[in-house]
């Protein structure tokens, strides 16, 4: 009996034991969904406990390859300044992991949100897009190419935001909008159009569609309709990091246009609400100013603009000089325009430089006789069909006239086209001068023509 007892015992020892390793295997189990529901849900500070757990458990090796998986996502999710860390010994334990695309598309992402573009790139080209989940894909593509513009290299991206235009509800607006503005950025225009003008109107992408169809406009010379934008997108307002840009576009058009009011209106506008304003219209508002009798206002801003070396420096200085002028500042009405006269980017304003410069000179008495001649005769030489030119011989004459040079002064008038009565009545006073000073000089014969002239 006792015998039989003992059996017992012993039988029901191995059914405990059993029924004990059998509970401890489903718990392992039923803790690994538990994480992975975790996981899912976003509860992620909660997945990393449980999957930290199974780690430490002997009766759980069977799932520890896919509790360090998500204990490392979870992990990386939380503590974004070491996910590259977290992720990288995960790939060196377990080296070949079925969650190897997995882990290169989380350092993909990462890389990407952190702004380190060129790695987000190498990341996720490691990746072959038909190994990435079907409901991933769109994110894959749109982190990729979103990656290779932020990157600079926008090329690459093209394919992969037309993907997504022609297949992604959820990215569909944006990648045309950025596909738009690549081909703008390479000055495709046409191109650049017909993506933007398919960005639906309801799209939060439509105003920046909208803005970069005023700026396409701009290049393509349709001032007009591209007022017409720019009012209307300052009017809405909806994006106004772009209104400082529309008053420049507007005020930049006006000015094309002839309509010097509205353009000095808007590009006020821009200048007063922006940092760092472009060249091109500072040029602009310089140059509105000195026709609105600005002067000093004009100085100012053109000043800034002559630090490259091309036509809108030359302009820039010549309008500097004419400003300086009317200030009666002749000294740097001088030097102003010698700057834009030496200039040969737009030859009529080194025409008209060059002019001004001697006739600055000219009345300026700098006590400069040879030079102010110098200059005069350096503009006859290479403007000689200048609507100035009558002018620009008056006034050599008149400088031989007053260093008693008869024969040059009266060289000089009989070049001119067209005298007026002052010059014909000049021209009288040198025959007369000629002639006597040959006749003080016994040169009788040849005063007797003088006179007779």
């Amino acid at each position: 009996m006792s015998r039989l007892c003992v059996m017992l015992s012993m039988l029901m020892l191995c059914v405990v034991a059993v029924c004990a390793q059998s509970l401890h295997m489903t718990d392992a189990a039923s803790e690994y969904d538990r994480g992975y529901s975790m996981y899912c849900d976003g509860n992620y500070a909660g997945c990393y406990d449980v999957m930290s757990a199974l780690l430490h458990r002997n009766d759980a090796k069977a799932y520890h390859e896919e509790a360090a998986f998500y204990a490392t996502m979870s992990q990386a999710q939380r503590v974004v300044n070491r996910t590259p860390d977290l992720l990288d010994r995960y790939l060196l334990e377990y080296p070949y992991s079925l969650h190897i695309n997995e882990i290169n598309l989380a350092l993909g992402y990462h890389y990407y949100r952190v702004g380190e573009y060129g790695k987000a790139i190498e990341s996720l080209l490691k990746l072959d897009l038909a190994s990435i989940k079907y409901s991933e894909q769109d994110d894959y593509c749109y982190c990729l190419a979103m990656s290779y513009i932020q990157n600079n290299t926008q090329d690459p991206a093209l394919p992969l935001l037309q993907a997504l235009a022609q297949n992604s509800s959820r990215y569909r607006d944006e990648a045309r909008y950025y596909s738009g503005y690549i081909y703008y950025d390479k000055c495709d225009y046409a191109r650049a159009r017909y993506v933007l003008t398919q960005v639906r109107s309801e799209s939060e992408y439509a105003t920046k569609a909208h803005y970069l169809l005023v700026n396409i406009d701009f290049e393509n010379n349709q001032y007009a309709q591209c007022i017409t934008q720019c009012e209307s997108l300052l009017a809405s307002n909806k994006v106004p990091e772009y209104n400082a840009d529309l008053c420049r576009i507007a005020g930049e058009s006006y000015y094309r246009l002839g309509n010097d009011a509205q353009a000095l209106h808007y590009l006020n506008r821009y200048m007063e609400s922006c940092n760092e304003p472009m060249r091109s219209a500072v040029y602009i508002t310089g140059v509105l100013s000195y026709r609105d009798k600005q002067y000093n206002r004009a100085i100012e801003l053109l000043s800034v603009v002559v630090n490259e070396d091309d036509a809108i420096t030359q302009s820039a200085y010549m309008h500097k000089g004419m400003a300086y002028l009317q200030l009666q500042d002749r000294l740097n009405a001088y030097n102003a325009l010698a700057h834009a006269a030496n200039s040969k980017h737009d030859l009529t304003i080194s025409e008209i430089a060059l002019y001004n410069q001697a006739l600055c000179a000219y009345e300026g008495n700098f006590d400069l006789f040879d030079s102010t001649l110098s200059l005069f005769d350096r503009f006859v030489q290479e403007y000689p069909h200048s609507v100035y030119i009558d002018d620009a011989n008056s006034r050599i004459s008149d400088l031989h006239i007053h260093s008693r040079n008869y024969a040059a002064a009266l060289d000089y008038i009989d070049r001119i086209k067209q005298p007026s009565v002052d010059i014909l009545k000049q021209r009288q006073q040198l025959l007369y001068m000629l002639g006597t000073e040959d006749f003080a000089n016994n040169r009788i014969a040849q005063a007797g023509e003088w006179f007779a002239k």
